[in-house]
């Protein structure tokens, strides 16, 4: 199950990101993932609660969101969303393609919230 260091990757990624930007928190994190990036919905969403627990991420919630499969085909030129097991163009059956997308596990939005502590207006 590679799912298990994807999830850590993506802890890692993170938290280098929000890193920079000084004390936030993280609410959402949208990940969009393709047919043939190998990840396991359900497995991602289970490994993700246990690589995170500890850290600033512990009450993140995980979007994910499966992108389409789309390839360009070299014998006819078209756009088409061939489906697996075999992929071949919609239109001329060429084996011939190009994948354009599908491939992609990627963070697409993070939703923060800022920590502002705001002075004690007794001092």
């Amino acid at each position: 199950m590679h799912e298990l260091s994807l999830a850590q990757s993506l802890v890692e990624e993170t938290l280098r990101l929000i890193q920079k930007e000084g004390d936030i928190r993280v609410l959402t994190i949208e990940v969009i993932f393709g047919p043939l990036s190998g990840v396991v919905k359900e497995c991602m969403e289970f490994c993700f609660p246990e690589v995170t627990r500890g850290t600033p991420l512990e009450k993140t919630q995980l979007l994910l969101r499966e992108v389409p499969l789309k390839a360009h085909c070299l014998q006819c030129q078209k756009i088409s969303s061939p489906e697996l097991p075999i992929l071949v163009c919609q239109f001329c059956q060429s084996n011939q393609i190009e994948i354009i997308q599908g491939k992609e596990f990627q963070i697409k939005t993070l939703e923060v919230e800022s920590c502002v502590k705001i002075a004690d207006a007794n001092k």
